[in-house]
């Protein structure tokens, strides 16, 4: 009933993938309406005049699965996620470049990376610690990667970085 509605009030030129001109075409087959689009019974006809994608916006308002939006979003997550990984990896293994270089050049480094992760997890109701995010990013307890690995920063690293700030 109330998608009934929600359909009668929605002007078909406002359905994705419409547009203006097709609007004009199906409002001389008398469809005005999203609801008037779900419920024009001549599919033969959607389908000639609008193609395939037609019929599938059609078969959607009448809640059938026809784009994958869900599926290539999962995907786009998966991908994101492999490649954050292979950042984190490949940063714990150059543990040469230091966290000053890559603020000075980047405007972020691995301290940047472990707070982003621990509010990302905050965000989804996962609890995080400061040194748990730190460890993740880090491979390894965040004072221990210190001792092994920090250089102390130089005045003009230093330089650079206060004239990055004040940008």
């Amino acid at each position: 009933r109330y998608q009934d509605i929600a359909l009668e009030r929605m002007p078909i030129s406002e359905i994705w993938g419409i547009g203006r001109a097709n609007a004009k075409k199906m409002e001389f087959l008398g469809i005005k309406s999203a609801k008037d689009f779900r419920d024009y019974p001549n599919e033969v006809m959607i389908q000639k005049i609008f193609t395939k994608v037609g019929l599938q916006l059609k078969h959607e308002l009448l809640g059938v699965e026809c784009f994958e939006f869900n599926k290539d979003m999962d995907k786009k997550k998966e991908i994101q996620s492999a490649v954050f990984e292979r950042l984190i990896n490949h940063l714990q293994k150059e543990s040469d470049v230091q966290n000053i270089d890559m603020m000075i050049l980047a405007g972020f480094c691995r301290n940047c990376l472990s707070r982003w992760y621990q509010e990302e997890a905050e965000k989804i109701g996962e609890e995080s610690n400061p040194d748990e995010a730190r460890e993740i990013i880090y491979g390894m307890p965040y004072q221990k990667w210190k001792e092994l690995h920090q250089k102390p920063a130089s005045q003009e690293q230093l330089d650079l970085m206060n004239a990055r700030k004040e940008k």
